[in-house]
């Protein structure tokens, strides 16, 4: 027997995607001889997903028609997971169970990939080595094979996970343990900044970490044996000096007079110590070994702990690549900063180049292998040793967007071009800087002329 009822879905097919609300229309007939209320279900909806009828009751007289507006909304958190699904709409006779017609309506849910990664600590303390803790989170709505990696800008940093690659089903979290060894630096703090990734079947995700290495020697134990080495060198100049000459200088004796410097020892180049308490020399930039004994200083253009300004040309290498240790003899390492915005698809762009005409141009990121490409990313300004003060110069007016990173960990957005640091914050390690977006919303390159620093006295 021929159910006395007639139902029409509208459209029966749609493509939507988790987050996405589908509007979907119910038409019914009411094809017998008496009056009737019907009610309508939808099954087979995908997992997280809502629906909403209204009217929730279709009252109609024998051969009357009527609708019904339904608003499926797929869940985004967590997502709907991906495929095909033939969702039945089923509309029933509130009183009579055997009066009821079931129509079908197919729902495509798009493919989403979404990675979400938390790193416990965020900052690891140690000298050579340091561990984490990396919890990834599969936000896609399908599942995925995912391999895991740590990077630094300066490519000092050697990462081991355990394990390396994982798997994950929609929804699903796991843990992976995170085990990193750099070179140790020989007097002063060092914080390496790290980027860690997680991608595969392609979906991908980042998080940023740091590494803040102790050094080999404590600054005032360095001090100490630098005036120690620095004062038995003295002694054995003096005392080989009173042998030849039999002339022995008094401790009051005006230092670099012309006995002893013809007698204690050769004299040393423009900029050398001349003091037993000023001649330890730093270590160069980048964590080399320096010996604790007296002999020249740093040459002029390397970083001066203690109050030392360097003014920087960014811009100096040429148009072109431009490596990230390009200006370590000044304390500066430079890399791109992808997490912190930019185009799509620059996710790579951890490299540097020097664009634009002679009289214009400026430093920005770039791909490793594409100098013209991403450029609109922004920069990274790593200072070793830490700095008070920093003031940026630009190719071009405009605004900037602008944060800095202190060595207490503190992030904070700058105004203008220059930022600064009392000493409450331990001193200024890293800026990052880029373009700010035009009306159009679209990225622009930060487009650096040249930095002026303070090193942290």
């Amino acid at each position: 027997m021929a159910v006395p009822l007639r139902v029409g879905v509208t459209p029966d097919r749609a493509d939507t995607g988790p987050g996405e609300a589908l509007a979907v229309e119910v038409s019914v007939r009411n094809t017998s001889d008496v009056v009737e209320h019907y009610g309508i279900e939808l099954l087979g909806l995908p997992e997280h997903t809502a629906a909403r009828v209204e009217p929730d009751v279709i009252k109609l007289r024998p051969g009357e028609a009527g609708t019904a507006a339904v608003r499926i909304t797929l869940g985004a958190d967590p997502p709907a997971t991906a495929g095909l699904y033939t969702v039945g709409v089923l509309v029933r006779s509130r009183y009579r169970d055997e009066i009821s017609r079931c129509e079908e309506l197919a729902i495509n849910v798009a493919v989403v990939q979404q990675i979400g990664l938390r790193v416990d600590p965020e900052v690891a303390t140690g000298k050579r080595s340091a561990k984490y803790r990396v919890q990834v989170y599969n936000a896609s709505n399908v599942p995925v094979r995912l391999m895991l990696a740590a990077t630094d800008p300066e490519r000092r940093v050697k990462a081991r996970f355990n394990p390396p690659m994982i798997g994950l089903y929609p929804g699903d979290t796991t843990e992976a343990a995170l085990a990193v060894r750099a070179p140790v630096p020989w007097n002063r703090e060092m914080q390496r900044p790290l980027k860690l990734e997680a991608g595969g079947d392609g979906a991908y995700g980042a998080i940023p970490a740091a590494f803040l290495q102790r050094p080999r020697f404590a600054s005032r134990l360095g001090k100490v044996a630098g005036a120690i080495g620095a004062l038995a060198v003295l002694v054995a100049a003096i005392l080989g000096a009173a042998v030849i000459s039999k002339q022995v200088q008094p401790p009051w004796a005006e230092k670099g007079s012309p006995q002893e410097t013809a007698t204690a020892a050769p004299t040393p180049p423009t900029g050398a110590a001349t003091t037993p308490g000023a001649s330890t020399p730093a270590s160069q930039p980048g964590g080399g070994q320096s010996s604790p004994s007296v002999g020249p200083s740093a040459p002029p253009s390397s970083a001066k702990p203690g109050g030392g300004i360097q003014e920087v040309d960014l811009t100096k290498p040429g148009p072109g690549k431009v490596d990230s240790d390009a200006f370590g003899a000044q304390g500066l390492t430079l890399s791109g900063a992808p997490d912190d915005g930019g185009e799509a698809g620059c996710t790579g762009a951890t490299a540097l180049a020097v664009r634009g005409e002679a009289n214009a141009r400026f430093l920005a990121a770039s791909l490793p292998d594409k100098p013209e490409s991403c450029n609109t990313t922004p920069v990274m300004l790593i200072f070793n040793p830490r700095v008070a003060k920093v003031e940026v110069t630009f190719a071009t007016p405009g605004d900037r967007v602008i944060e800095a990173a202190f060595t207490d960990h503190t992030r904070l957005p700058v105004t203008g071009s220059a930022v600064g640091d009392d000493g409450s914050h331990g001193g200024i390690a890293y800026i990052i800087i880029g373009g700010k977006a035009g009306p159009d919303g679209k990225p622009v390159p930060p487009m650096l002329k040249g930095v002026k620093y303070t090193q942290l006295g």
